[in-house]
């Protein structure tokens, strides 16, 4: 099909999308009184039966669609002229992707996409960036149902702000100290779904990195007498992580992430250690966020709530950055 007509969000390749919040714009005219718009999707999934999106016309929520492994196909009903259409996956990763695989159009017309002015995000995470468990209160166990990266800090933040947006981000992925993912944060920062490459450089104006979570879980497991090694690695690839960042982005403004009360105190002050040299070695404003924790979401992850609560408090670190 003709991808030129789609305005792609996040990280994509020939019509494949994969990392939470992905997904597509499409700007659209009906030329009839009944017009109906069908979107087929070819939906791969991992470990679960299904995977979620959501739809928005005219940036107001429409509605959450279940999609099966295979092809599915979305049908809208565009009763006025001018529409915009807009689709993200909800769901995480490595439990799905996405192929847009064609647009059907019945008295429509898929018109250009205007290039955006808006300013950019990227959010560098784990599966608090992808809102694992968020929907399910004192929930004990994961399903897809309870994941929804539209509930997240990120996408709450990013809409709130009316920003553009990259999510790069995975459950359970480490910085240095591996526990429940063998890969660390380091060999999906350039791919397209944690696995395959991505060969773009992504150009945005903010970075935030919210990750140390699992590190800091790792770390309890360690000897005392192995942990200063393992910290001074985990020192050295957040530092590399900003490296890439600013090298990539030579002008981004930078929010680091942390949440003290689910974190040992050790991770926490090699946080602040990170952002005290990076403050130094930088000219690039740096703010330091506080998340508030909570473990009222499956499996001890925070609940929809608190996550508003730290879109708040990151909305105001990038007023403060911006002044």
């Amino acid at each position: 099909m003709d991808y030129s007509l789609v305005r792609f969000i996040g990280r994509h390749r020939d019509g494949y999308f994969s990392f939470s919040g992905s997904g597509f714009e499409l700007s659209v005219q009906s030329l009839d009184k009944k017009s109906e718009l069908t979107i087929v999707l070819d939906s791969h999934i991992n470990e679960h039966d299904e995977q979620f999106i959501n739809v928005y016309i005219d940036d107001v929520f429409y509605s959450k669609e279940r999609l099966i492994e295979g092809i599915n196909e979305i049908k809208l009903s565009i009763e006025s002229s001018n529409k915009k259409i807009c689709i993200i996956k909800v769901n995480e990763v490595y439990l799905s992707s996405l192929i847009l695989k064609d647009i059907i159009c019945g008295g429509i017309r898929v018109k250009s996409p205007q290039k955006s002015n808006k300013k950019c995000i990227c959010f560098f995470g784990d599966s608090l960036t992808c809102g694992y468990g968020l929907d399910d209160f004192h929930g004990t166990g994961f399903t897809v149902k309870s994941e929804d990266f539209s509930k997240s800090f990120a996408y709450l933040t990013a809409s709130q702000l009316d920003m553009d947006y990259y999510v790069v981000a995975r459950s359970g992925i480490s910085l240095a100290l591996p526990i429940y993912q063998t890969k660390l944060f380091k060999d999906i920062y350039d791919t397209v779904d944690t696995l395959n490459k991505y060969d773009k450089v992504d150009k945005y104006d903010y970075a935030v990195i919210n990750l140390g979570t699992n590190d800091s879980n790792a770390l309890d497991l360690i000897p005392s007498a192995e942990k200063a090694f393992h910290l001074e690695m985990f020192k050295k690839e957040y530092i590399s992580l900003v490296n890439k960042i600013i090298s990539d982005n030579p002008n981004i403004k930078l929010l680091i992430c942390y949440q003290k009360e689910h974190m040992n105190d050790e991770i926490v002050n090699k946080i602040f250690d990170i952002y005290n040299l990076v403050k130094n070695k930088y000219s690039n404003p740096i703010e330091l966020v506080e998340f508030t924790p909570n473990t009222d979401g499956a499996n001890f992850h925070p609940y929809y709530l608190t996550h508003i609560e730290n879109s708040k408090k990151l909305i105001k670190a990038i007023t403060k950055i911006n002044k």
